[in-house]
């Protein structure tokens, strides 16, 4: 274990209460033994937490603890707003809350959108108790024209025209098919909420990594809070 690791450890403990260094001195003994087996540097013992997508909600407080102690060193800042700022976990992002109440969080975690919708939302993999931070699929942005390309059109233009068609046929009970199960989806999607096909520009499509594939989802398309 490094030296800084240790400190971490040191800095962690202190100011704690007797009684409260009693109840929690077998977990820190066997936090301090696992930090020993790993051999890792503080850098390396971070990564492993950020890389693991199964990473638990007390290590996601411990890498957020280690950030605190170490700023810059372990987290990188992918964004950041007045409420809320973004941290990169390679195919994963880190969501913190600033201020506020957690709305922002609780919102991109729960809402009836994403219940109805969870195949064209970006995914919310963990989050703590009281939605302090949450971690959230990595959305990346298509190249130019990839995401039309997706669905077999030239051009934005003539891919919003035919999601036009689709909405109005869903609208009145008569949905066509024929064409790609995730448009069909935007469709309903844009009937029910009363979505704009044009909010369903370029710049508010993007992808993520389902199952080794690019997975066509929406961002920013009046479903989202603003960081």
């Amino acid at each position: 274990m490094s030296i800084e690791l240790d400190m971490w450890i040191l800095l962690k403990n202190a100011g704690e209460t007797h009684e409260e260094k009693y109840k929690e001195e077998i977990i820190n003994e066997e936090e301090i033994a696992r930090k020993e087996d790993s051999g890792l540097s503080l850098e390396e013992y971070a990564d492993s937490i950020k890389n693991n997508p199964e990473a638990t909600v007390e290590e996601i407080n411990e890498l957020l603890d280690l950030s605190n102690t170490f700023y810059g060193r372990v987290l990188t800042i992918v964004e950041e707003g007045f409420f809320r700022v973004v941290y990169d976990l390679g195919d994963r992002v880190l969501k913190v809350m600033k201020f506020g109440n957690n709305e922002l969080n609780e919102y991109e975690a729960d809402n009836k959108l994403i219940r109805d919708f969870p195949d064209l939302i970006p995914k919310v993999l963990q989050r703590s108790s009281d939605y302090s931070w949450i971690v959230q699929e990595k959305v990346e942005e298509l190249d130019e024209n990839e995401w039309f390309k997706l669905f077999h059109f030239e051009d934005e233009d003539e891919f919003v025209r035919t999601l036009k068609m689709m909405i109005e046929a869903f609208k009145i009970g008569r949905p066509l098919k024929g064409f790609p199960r995730t448009m069909t989806r935007m469709a309903l999607y844009c009937a029910k909420y009363n979505v704009r096909p044009l909010e369903l520009r370029e710049e508010n499509l993007g992808y993520t990594i389902r199952d080794g594939k690019k997975h066509p989802v929406l961002f920013d398309a009046g479903i989202f809070k603003k960081v």
